[in-house]
C-alpha cells in the first residue's frame, strides 16, 4: 500500500509546488497544510488572482469562494447604500412623514377618549356615548373606492388640504360651539376615510424604488412614537386638570399644525413638478436599475430556484464579474482555455 500511496502523494506535492512555489510549499508542509492552503486560496480570491487552470479541483473550490466573497461585498454595499439613501430622502418625504404621524394622532388620540369626553362634555349616557363615538368610523369602509378614484383622476393634494381644514373645524365645533357632536364625528369619519391612505400612497412618489422598504419603515416608526407619547401626554393632562378641555386644545393645536404642513407640502410639490397631484399611472416612480446588473437582486430572485436568468438587452453594457460567473461568461481574472457560453444564452442556477 505504501508503494501505491506514495506516487499519488508525490504527484499532489508536485502540483502544489507548481502552484505556490517551492518556498511557500515547504512552509505549508512545515505547518498545518489544510489550514494554510485555505488561507492562501482565500487571499487569492480576495485579490482576484488567477489560479493554474490545470488544477481543476482547486480552481472549482476557489470559484465557489469567489462567488461567496462577491456576494458578501454586494450585501455590504447594499447596506451602505441604504444608510446613504436615508440622508438623501427628499424634503417632500419628510413632510409626508410628519403629516402622517400628526394627522393620525390628531384623530386617534381623540377616539381613544371620545366616549369619556362625550359623557363629560354633553352628559351622555355610556351607551349613547359609545354609539356616538362609533360614528367616527362609518365612512372608513369606503376608503378603497376613494383610493381607486384618486388613482384614476388624481387630486391628492386637494383632498389633503380639505382634510386638514376639516380637522380644524372638528375641534372648533366641539370646543367653542354647542353644535351636535354627531357633525364632528361624521367629519372625523370623512377625514379618516381617505387621508391616511392618500399619505401612505404618496410615499412611493417621493422616494426611489430601491428605498421603498426604508421609507415605509420610517413611517411606521414615527407613527408608533407619536402614538406612544401622545397617549401618555393625554393621560397626564387629564390627571393634572381633571377635564378634557386642555386635551382638546392640544388636539386643536395639532390640527392647525397639520394644516400648516399641508400648505408646506403644496409648496414643495409645486417645486417638484406637482408629482403628488397627478394620477398614479403617470406619477409612479420608475427605476432605471437593471436587475441583471445587481448581484443582490440576482441572488435573492434566482439563488434558491430553478428559474433562468433574464437575458440582458442588446444595448446593455458588459456584465459584472458576479453576473459573468452566474450566466457562464468567462471571468477575465481566471485563465481558461475553453471559452464559456456567450452572454444572453441564459443558464439555470443550481
Amino acid at each position: 500500500m505504501g508503494e501505491t500511496f506514495l506516487p499519488k502523494r508525490s504527484v499532489l506535492s508536485a502540483a502544489l509546488r507548481l502552484l505556490f512555489g517551492s518556498a511557500r510549499w515547504n512552509a505549508l508542509r512545515a505547518g498545518h497544510p489544510a489550514r494554510n492552503l485555505k488561507r492562501i486560496v482565500k487571499t487569492r480570491v480576495i485579490r482576484e488572482e488567477a489560479l493554474d487552470p490545470r488544477l481543476h479541483w482547486l480552481k472549482d473550490y476557489a470559484d465557489k469562494k469567489r462567488q461567496k466573497h462577491r456576494r458578501r461585498k454586494s450585501h455590504a454595499h447594499a447596506k451602505q447604500i441604504s444608510c446613504e439613501n436615508v440622508q438623501s430622502f427628499s424634503r417632500v418625504f419628510w413632510i409626508i412623514a410628519l403629516l402622517h404621524v400628526n394627522f393620525s394622532n390628531v384623530f386617534h388620540l381623540f377616539q381613544n377618549v371620545s366616549g369619556s369626553y362625550l359623557i363629560q362634555r354633553y352628559d351622555y349616557s355610556v351607551v349613547k356615548a359609545g354609539v356616538m363615538s362609533s360614528v367616527s368610523y362609518v365612512f372608513v369602509v369606503f376608503a378603497p373606492f376613494i383610493g381607486l378614484a384618486i388613482d384614476q383622476f388624481g387630486g391628492r393634494i386637494l383632498l389633503i388640504i380639505l382634510a386638514a381644514i376639516l380637522s380644524v373645524l372638528v375641534y372648533v365645533f366641539m370646543i367653542f360651539t354647542d353644535i351636535n357632536p354627531l357633525v364632528s364625528m361624521l367629519l372625523i369619519s370623512v377625514c379618516l376615510s381617505f387621508t391616511p391612505t392618500i399619505l401612505m400612497a404618496a410615499i412611493p412618489n417621493s422616494v426611489s424604488r430601491k428605498s421603498f422598504g426604508t421609507a415605509f419603515g420610517i413611517i411606521e416608526i414615527t407613527d408608533a412614537i407619536g402614538a406612544t407619547f401622545g397617549n401618555l401626554l393625554v393621560g397626564f393632562l387629564c390627571d393634572e386638570t381633571g377635564s378634557y378641555h386642555t386635551v382638546m386644545l392640544m388636539l386643536l393645536g395639532m390640527a392647525v399644525l397639520v394644516l400648516l404642513l399641508a400648505l408646506f407640502l403644496i409648496f414643495e410639490d409645486s417645486r417638484n413638478g406637482r408629482v403628488l397631484s397627478a394620477p398614479s399611472g403617470r406619477s409612479r416612480v420608475q427605476s432605471n436599475e437593471d436587475p441583471t446588473d445587481n448581484p443582490a437582486v440576482l441572488e435573492a430572485r434566482y439563488g434558491s430556484t430553478e428559474e433562468t436568468v433574464p437575458v440582458a438587452a442588446e444595448s446593455s453594457s458588459r456584465p459584472t464579474s458576479y453576473t459573468k460567473l452566474m450566466v457562464g461568461w468567462p471571468d477575465d481574472s481566471v485563465e481558461s482555455k475553453s471559452p464559456g457560453p456567450r452572454w444572453g444564452t441564459g443558464r439555470t442556477f443550481r
